[in-house]
């Protein structure tokens, strides 16, 4: 079971998210912090250079912490928030900045989330953001590109569909693309949409899933050797409680009704075994 945590780069969050994990065996720490033009110039009054050192105090503290953890594995997540407001060179550099901190390998890769928090243009300049991201970020052996597409303009599905095609390896999302202002993506819609072109989202199986897709559970699907355009990969979608990366929105982060997350892992016989995590709070 991996429990997966999400914070804002601020140390008074850090720090009790921290403390949150202690007797799991593994965890994801999700870090993020805004970095769009935007929102560096109005919510937080700094140039690059003030928002690289906030994403680095925060993987610092984070890694300080873990380090103290012995019996805890810890896998870091970061997100650039507000990623298709930020210049593409920017993202680059402050995720490689967090990178260097973190020091990741290709066993214990360093998931890097690009999240159109908002949609602002046609799904294929988005997958244009994220094969330029993947093709020119150091050490990409390294990294787990991940996307978490909005659904501002309607073209939720297609743009993560497209950052698929374009390198991403894994969505985050939401069942029916239920979420703050407009909708996270539809995974359910996306899943489908792969099972027409021969893709087993490993979604919908299992004598469970009726009733707990009527509870709204939140699912994690991994899928190996699948193949999109020709190309091999792996492609995982993932369910996530939406509106509690508002930071520079002005979202409060209050907490919601807790569910019961799931999770369906392709093994290596080509079957599928199922695994649950923590309870977790949804919006």
């Amino acid at each position: 079971m991996t429990i997966q945590v999400l914070t804002q780069a601020r140390e008074e969050l850090i720090g009790p998210t921290m403390e949150s994990l202690e007797g799991a065996g593994r965890a994801i720490v999700h870090l993020y912090n805004s970095t769009s033009t935007l929102q560096r110039r109005v919510v937080f009054g700094l140039d690059r250079a003030g928002i690289v050192d906030i994403a680095r105090r925060g993987t610092e503290m984070i890694r300080e912490e873990a380090e103290k953890m012995s019996d805890t594995r810890i896998a870091l997540e970061y997100s650039p928030e507000s990623f298709t407001g930020t210049e593409i060179d920017f993202a680059l550099e402050i995720c490689e900045a967090v990178a260097q901190i973190w020091e990741p390998d290709e066993k214990n890769k360093l998931t890097i989330n690009l999240p159109a928090t908002v949609e602002m243009s046609t799904p294929n300049i988005y997958a244009d953001q994220i094969e330029y991201f993947s093709r020119h970020v150091r050490n990409r052996e390294r990294i787990r590109l991940s996307v978490h597409p909005h659904n501002d303009r309607g073209t939720g599905v297609a743009a993560a569909e497209l950052a698929l095609m374009a390198g991403a390896e894994r969505v985050e999302g939401t069942l029916f693309g239920n979420g703050e202002r407009t909708g996270n993506v539809d995974i359910v819609t996306l899943a489908l949409n792969m099972l027409t072109q021969g893709v087993d989202p490993q979604l919908f199986s299992g004598p469970r899933f009726p009733g707990a897709f009527m509870r709204g559970v939140y699912a994690v699907a991994d899928t190996s050797s699948a193949s999109l355009c020709g190309g091999s990969g792996l492609y995982r979608l993932l369910g996530l409680p939406s509106g509690c990366h508002q930071e520079g929105l002005g979202g409060s982060g209050g907490l919601g009704i807790p569910v019961l997350g799931g999770s369906l892992s392709a093994d290596g016989s080509g079957g599928c075994r199922r695994k649950l995590r923590c309870d977790r709070p949804g919006e």
